[in-house]
């Protein structure tokens, strides 16, 4: 990481001086892979009608805090924690009941909007394979040919 943004677009994010756009809009995405282990995968995407120096800062805050890897570390012990409650205690749950449960802490305002928790759990309960999934059988969820 830089000492100092030569640019506008490089300036990194502060809570305290930036637009609460930057922490009231969602700008962290992430994506649900169909792998064994199942995986999540972080990007940066800020909103299209941002300006496009704002779309910059965001990515590049993104970027320079390696968050795509910081923010998958984090979230592989909570998934293996979610994906060991629907085998077991949250089995009994039809998949929309489960996307349901999901939400709920897509939702919650305990974790940060553009944080890791709250962005997995936003892409897991979107994700309708992963909803619909037997996690005990990776047959069930894994692409055709990947299944040892």
């Amino acid at each position: 990481m830089n000492a100092f943004a030569t640019t506008q677009g490089e300036q990194s994010l502060h809570p305290y001086l930036d637009a609460p756009k930057f922490f009231s809009e969602r700008w962290v995405v992430a994506t649900v892979c169909r792998t064994d282990p199942i995986t999540v995968e972080f990007s940066c995407s800020p909103p299209e009608g941002w300006p496009d120096v704002d779309k910059l800062r965001a990515k590049s805050h993104f970027d320079q805090y390696q968050l795509a890897r910081r923010y998958s570390i984090q979230a592989g012990a909570e998934l293996a924690r979610v994906i060991d409650l629907r085998k077991k205690s949250l089995k009994v749950l039809e998949p929309m009941q489960f996307a349901a449960y999901l939400a709920e802490n897509a939702q919650t305002d305990a974790y940060d909007l553009n944080g890791w928790n709250r962005t997995m759990y936003w892409a897991l309960q979107r994700s309708l394979w992963f909803c619909v999934a037997d996690l005990n059988e990776p047959a069930t969820y894994l692409p055709l040919g990947e299944v040892a």
